[in-house]
């Protein structure tokens, strides 16, 4: 059988272009993400906050992570849907111009208010980079391929975490930090250009009659809104520990161990979750590989992550070294991240797959919102419970909840995406 070597090298580098682009925004999507992780305490001591105040810290963080993640749900509804109407590369385009002018422009604030807005407007922009990016990796490329793709894709994109957090530690202004993250995403909408539009969508494209980014499609259909609901069971939990575990390490420190947490930086905890997060897609996409399942490598690691956490809350974390170490395993434990997205792009058809992928991460990011008020306001509040005791139930029943999903939802190793949702 003759075989066109010129056209499958050109494919394959194809390929190789799409995976580097795709990465690289991922990196550029989890540093303008995460910057607000690192830098909070010294962008609210630069606009006149008590630092010491820790109640309205605690306050105030929330407030604004829960505009971000308003922000990522909205964008990941919208851009999931024009991604099926448009085109993945079109949303990818806006997607980007929207959140790098709002990341630029917080470099200029001197408000909470304004500080909590402008990250609602990233929030939105960068709700279309990771689900559109594994979308167009996941038809781009051979079905063997797609889950170790989608692993280095989030572990590059991983280290934009660790990108913000040398920028800090080289003692970076967080106004330019922030400017960096815009200038980074004008550079990338150049870099974009170069990129091609997948074949199945523009097939799927040109015939009318096949109606294209439905929400009802979801929701009118029990097998469909059932896989869904599995998808963001299983997706609850590494956002939860970013937003709660991580994020408010050093509350945590000094309720853990509270005479010992002199010179305690709760950006290390970020950054070494975020190493964790890089190492765990990596190994859970060769896993996967292994053993030939998307379904067994992903429990594996719901499991890790539910006895990390259960450490991180034991004896064991009693000084700064060992709470750094805690959320490292953590981030370990939530690392089957690449692998849930290319699930939620396999399980379903052409002209309903962005909306689906990009959705999902979305509402994933937003359930922040949830697990932040039963930790907050059902936990402490009306449960009584103390900061330790809601936080250490909440993450016992997410992973529960994840073993749950992880059960009953399909495997998709392997499965031919050339199909359409009736």
């Amino acid at each position: 059988m003759y075989t066109n070597t010129n056209s499958k090298k050109k494919s394959e580098q194809l390929f190789s272009i799409a995976l580097v682009i795709c990465s690289l925004g991922y990196f550029i999507d989890v540093f303008d993400i995460i910057i607000f992780s690192i830098y909070r305490l010294q962008s609210f001591k630069d606009l006149g906050i008590d630092l010491n105040d820790h109640t309205y810290i605690l306050h105030i963080t929330s407030k604004i992570l829960n505009y971000q993640m308003c922000g990522a749900l909205l964008g990941g509804i919208f851009w999931g849907i024009m991604g099926d109407k448009k085109g993945r590369l079109k949303v990818l385009y806006f997607s980007i111009a929207l959140y790098s002018v709002a990341c630029f422009l917080t470099a200029f604030i001197h408000s909470i208010e304004v500080y909590a807005i402008l990250r609602l407007i990233t929030g939105i922009g960068l709700a279309g980079e990771i689900g559109i990016g594994v979308t167009l990796l996941s038809e781009l490329l051979p079905q063997k391929k797609r889950g170790l793709a989608a692993g280095i894709m989030a572990s590059v994109g991983i280290l934009g975490g660790i990108g913000a957090y040398l920028s800090y530690k080289f003692h970076i202004q967080w106004r330019f930090a922030y400017a960096l993250g815009g200038t980074l995403g004008f550079m990338l909408l150049i870099i974009r250009s170069t990129m091609q539009e997948s074949a199945l969508f523009e097939t799927v494209h040109k015939q009318v009659a096949i109606k294209k980014g439905n929400l009802l499609f979801i929701v009118n259909n029990w097998e469909r809104l059932k896989k869904y609901l599995l998808l963001l069971g299983l997706s609850m939990f590494p956002w939860f520990a970013i937003g709660i575990l991580i994020t408010s390490s050093e509350q945590f420190a000094k309720l853990l161990f509270p005479n010992n947490t002199t010179n305690y930086d709760p950006a290390i905890a970020v950054v070494l979750c975020y190493i964790g997060y890089a190492v765990g897609d990596i190994v859970v996409a060769i896993l996967s590989q292994q053993v030939q399942s998307r379904r067994k490598a992903i429990a594996l690691f719901i499991g890790l992550q539910l006895i990390m956490t259960i450490l991180y809350f034991s004896n064991f974390n009693n000084s700064n070294t060992h709470m750094y170490l805690c959320c490292l395993l953590i981030g370990i434990g939530g690392g089957y991240w690449s692998m849930f997205l290319v699930i939620a792009s396999e399980l379903f058809g052409t002209n309903l797959r962005a909306t689906v992928a990009t959705t999902i991460p979305n509402f994933a990011r937003g359930s922040f919102l949830l697990t932040n008020f039963l930790f907050q306001v059902v936990g402490i509040k009306w449960l009584h419970l103390s900061m330790l005791q809601s936080a250490l139930y909440l993450a016992i029943a997410i992973s529960i909840l994840n073993f749950i999903c992880i059960a009953l939802i399909p495997e998709s190793f392997s499965k031919d995406l050339d199909y359409v949702e009736q």
